[in-house]
């Protein structure tokens, strides 16, 4: 891969996320989805780091995290997209907004707890079943748990 061909991979991925998403297109999707075509950028950047080779593409932006190193990623020149200083949220991205009862904002991943619970329910037979009921606490309980 030559560095021509680089810049034209980071501007059409960078431009494919940002339409689809509006969120940058990060520097850690490079290698995987090369290596599904054979290629490797670091024929084309040598010794230079991807961030630093990227930031010489036309059209394109570097954004990094301010507070993980490693998050770096790539927005169009022309897009206002620049990460918070909220831990894991960009500026672009609107909050979730916790409700007056709760203390807690929700956790997306709290309902994976709910459905691994209800999956490995699944899996008993329907006598086991018949008399078993969860009370409603118990579940949000799961829910704020994680």
């Amino acid at each position: 891969m030559n560095k021509s061909e680089l810049f034209e991979f980071l501007q059409m991925r960078t431009t494919e996320v940002w339409d689809s998403s509006k969120q940058p297109y990060y520097l850690a999707r490079v290698q995987p989805e090369l290596r599904d075509s054979g290629k490797n950028y670091r024929e084309a950047t040598g010794e230079q780091t991807l961030a630093t080779f990227a930031e010489a593409v036309p059209g394109i932006r570097v954004v990094r995290h301010p507070h993980k190193k490693a998050k770096i990623g790539l927005v169009p020149a022309s897009s206002p997209f620049e990460f918070s200083e909220m831990e894991g949220q960009a500026s672009t991205e609107v909050a979730v907004p916790a409700l007056q009862s709760r203390s807690r904002i929700y956790r997306p991943g709290a309902q994976r707890v709910i459905a691994d619970f209800m999956q490995l329910l699944s899996t008993l037979d329907d006598n086991d079943l018949k008399d078993f009921h969860i009370p409603a606490l118990v579940l949000a309980k799961l829910l704020r748990s994680k």
